[in-house]
């Protein structure tokens, strides 16, 4: 069976991509979010996905360490590019490890979240693979996302509120107001 490596964004994007694609693949999980801001949400959804993939038999293989400033450096102004920005940092260091590791395929669990632009994902991702010789194995898990969100609340592991960056939650506590 080949591998792939799988890049997490959070607990409750991961339970029906990582069912799905096991089915074809042998998974290796990746973490490297270093857009989730603050600290402190990004360590919690962290630690949720270890308890999730530990309970799967699964280990976690860490990106390098989170860093607030490699990622408000890129994030400097509100804009609409930002999220692209944020896909290729993260969809890049994912494709870098796959090639550390000998894994011709890699894949995300942003693939799973409704709220994410599948078509940005999709197309940098596979810019990625092709400058790196990798596959890039792109799924529509959207209408599985909230049968994943569910297992993870079942669970009672963190689930997060919004997407992750400083702007996300931001444009949260505006809503909020609202």
């Amino acid at each position: 069976m080949e591998r792939l490596l799988l890049h997490h964004c959070c607990a409750p994007c991961s339970p029906s991509v990582l069912d799905m694609l096991s089915k074809d693949f042998e998974i290796k999980s990746f973490w490297f979010n270093p857009n989730i801001q603050p600290k402190d949400e990004h360590d919690k959804r962290k630690e949720a996905l270890i308890v999730f993939l530990t309970e799967q038999g699964k280990e976690l293989i860490n990106g390098p360490d989170f860093s607030k400033d490699s990622w408000i450096w890129q994030n400097t102004r509100k804009n609409t590019e930002r999220c692209k920005l944020c896909y290729y940092l993260r969809l890049s260091q994912t494709a870098l490890e796959a090639k550390r590791l000998n894994i011709r395929n890699f894949s995300s669990t942003l693939l799973s979240s409704p709220h994410q632009k599948h078509e940005d994902i999709k197309f940098i991702a596979e810019q990625i693979a092709k400058a790196e010789n990798l596959n890039f194995i792109y799924r529509d898990f959207r209408p599985f996302y909230y049968d994943g969100k569910n297992k993870i609340a079942e669970k009672k592991l963190y689930v997060q509120k919004y997407c992750g960056c400083s702007f996300s939650l931001e444009e949260q506590k505006e809503k909020k107001q609202k």
